[in-house]
């Protein structure tokens, strides 16, 4: 017989001779069982204040995770006000939905402009300058200092006169963005157009830069297809730039001298202040006017010789508005 026989008949032995177990009392029995049934309790209370918080937590999560999603995004930056608009002018967000406008009408990055057939629009830019927008023309504010012209023809005026209210440009740098090239300028007036052929650009003062490498000065007119580059000449005066005029910016001319008024006139439609005598530049040094203008800069001047002792001659072969008295 092995030693595991022998220790299993002993256990048998043993557990013979101790007889049964006793029955705990029923006080015991129900004592153990409230005991046991307190620990269940409180051990599963724990489990659900758990799942309670983990439920409130993932709650939070969600909530939190809506707000961020709903919640509306800033407006994209301002970029310009229409200070002026005779006609229709039609502006498309990011999303296409088109809108006609009206004057004093903010625009934001992301917008697309187009003009009705016939209308302009005057703009003032936010980072400073006169931007002009001529009839049947699309664009786009790609950014702040970047304007996508699509088709037709704008007229920027990065140091506008004083009367007009206007902040200059300053060091603000603005790009025309074309198919053909970019136009920058270095403190100017000109006209940039867009065909499905080419792009020209006009300049009447200062100088512009064409695809980093052309430059044009006052007088010079530039055109390029995206490959090669023409050189002509344009006068900063007559019907080339007519539609500008008609989106310039309206002005506050009171306690302004005459002489102010007509400096703007000048500065509007192209053409070179002249006076015939001194005599007549002392008197409109010191009139002085009152009102606002609120029409285009040679409907102005025709209103305002009639009502004042002077009158003008517009001498396009010297480039010249030659005021006299009467």
């Amino acid at each position: 017989m092995n030693d595991d026989t022998k220790n299993d008949d002993e256990l048998a032995r043993m557990l013979r001779a101790a007889g049964p177990r006793p029955l705990p009392s029923d006080e015991d029995t129900a004592a153990a069982y409230n005991a046991v049934r307190s620990e269940w309790r409180t051990v599963v209370g724990r489990k659900r204040r758990r799942r309670a918080m983990v439920a409130s937590a993932l709650a939070a999560s969600v909530v939190a995770a809506l707000v961020l999603f709903i919640a509306p995004q800033p407006d994209p930056a301002r970029v310009a006000t229409i200070d002026r608009l005779d006609g229709s002018i039609y502006v498309a967000s990011e999303a296409g939905e088109l809108e006609r406008v009206n004057d004093l009408a903010v625009l934001r990055v992301g917008q697309s402009l187009r003009t009705g057939r016939d209308s302009v629009a005057g703009l003032v830019l936010e980072s400073g300058g006169s931007l002009r927008i001529a009839g049947d023309a699309s664009l786009r504010f790609a950014s702040e200092g970047i304007v996508e012209l699509r088709a037709g023809s704008i007229y920027v005026d990065t140091d506008p006169n004083p009367l007009s209210g206007a902040p200059g440009a300053g060091e603000a740098s603005l790009v025309i963005r074309t198919e053909f090239g970019d136009v920058t300028h270095v403190g100017t007036q000109y006209m940039v157009n867009v065909s499905n052929r080419e792009v020209v650009v006009s300049v009447r003062s200062g100088e512009v830069i064409l695809n980093e490498r052309s430059r044009a000065t006052a007088g010079e007119r530039l055109s390029t297809n995206g490959i090669d580059i023409d050189r002509g000449s344009v006068a900063p005066f007559g019907d080339t730039w007519r539609w500008a005029e008609r989106a310039s910016p309206g002005i506050d001319v009171d306690q302004q001298t005459a002489d102010a008024f007509l400096r703007w006139v000048a500065h509007e439609t192209g053409f070179a202040l002249a006076y015939a005598d001194s005599a007549t530049a002392d008197n409109a040094a010191s009139t002085v006017l009152s009102g606002t203008i609120d029409v285009a800069p040679r409907d102005a001047l025709a209103a305002w010789v009639l009502a004042a002792d002077y009158a003008y001659e517009l001498d396009e072969r010297r480039g010249e508005i030659r005021i006299r008295r009467r």
